[in-house]
């Protein structure tokens, strides 16, 4: 079980496509550089005590696919730019302190068939 915060070296790992950190005792931010290498495929972050925003450069390369953070501590509002991801199939982001409406056109992704943001305090009306 790892514990305390992501070292910041992981988000910079060029090659990095699939990073599951799922079930430990992670604490603090998510790298600001997260998903800067454009090559990020599926995201795990789930069951930690992550307590940060989500990084706007989580989808950079727009080839997520999967990002899973739910059961942490997350604050704030879903980034804009995670509605320019057109490969994202599934978002598991539950059990956070999620704000606000949802990211324009996050609903629309033709991608998209899981979105799970249960236990949130998201506002506003979708249709």
């Amino acid at each position: 079980m790892f514990h305390g915060e992501i070292p910041n070296f992981i988000a910079e790992l060029p090659k990095l496509q699939v990073l599951k950190l799922w079930h430990n005792n992670l604490t603090g931010s998510i790298p600001s550089k997260l998903g800067e290498n454009g090559r990020l495929v599926e995201l795990d972050l789930s069951t930690n005590k992550l307590t940060s925003l989500i990084p706007k450069s989580i989808c950079l390369g727009r080839r997520l696919h999967i990002l899973i953070m739910f059961d942490n501590f997350l604050f704030d509002a879903l980034p804009e730019d995670l509605s320019k991801c057109v490969t994202l199939s599934r978002v598991r982001m539950g059990h956070n302190y999620l704000i606000r409406p949802l990211p324009n056109g996050l609903l629309y992704l033709p991608e998209l068939s899981l979105m799970e943001l249960n236990n949130n305090y998201l506002s506003g009306r979708y249709e």
